[in-house]
């Protein structure tokens, strides 16, 4: 495997590193400075769409949690859920802010388990699932 094709690959994990010319030294860091063997070109490929995959599942994980906040703010905004803690709504407001609040929670969850067991995570809509409420 090329220099190039590791470069962009770490690059892509790690935006901001930097590199020498040949490739050994990644943001000012030498692989001896790291007390390691530097890994071999096949290491590399192999961890390398691991990696990927995992980075993948990170960002997606990360957007369906942002997505979730976003529709629980989107109907019940802080100001009218600290009301709902002090007691100075009804009860039927209550019980609906406590229901839309564990329902896109609950559908947070199964949407970052549909990430975790997804083949292509990089993919996946997270904002067009069909768990999320109604």
């Amino acid at each position: 495997m090329s220099n190039h094709k590791i470069r962009t690959a770490i690059e892509y994990l790690r935006p901001n590193a930097q590199f020498d010319l040949d490739g050994d030294t990644l943001t000012g860091l030498k692989w001896t400075d790291l007390k390691q063997k530097r890994p071999s070109d096949a290491e590399i490929t192999d961890a390398m769409p691991a990696a990927l995959l995992a980075a993948a599942r990170v960002r997606k994980i990360a957007e369906a949690k942002a997505e979730a906040k976003r529709r629980i703010l989107s109907r019940w905004p802080e100001e009218k859920q600290r009301n709902v803690l002090l007691g100075l709504l009804t009860q039927a407001d209550v019980d609906a802010c406590k229901s839309w609040i564990a329902a896109h929670i609950t559908a947070s969850n199964n949407i970052e388990a549909d990430i975790q067991a997804s083949a292509d995570p990089a993919n996946f809509d997270v904002i067009g699932s069909l768990r999320w409420p109604a």
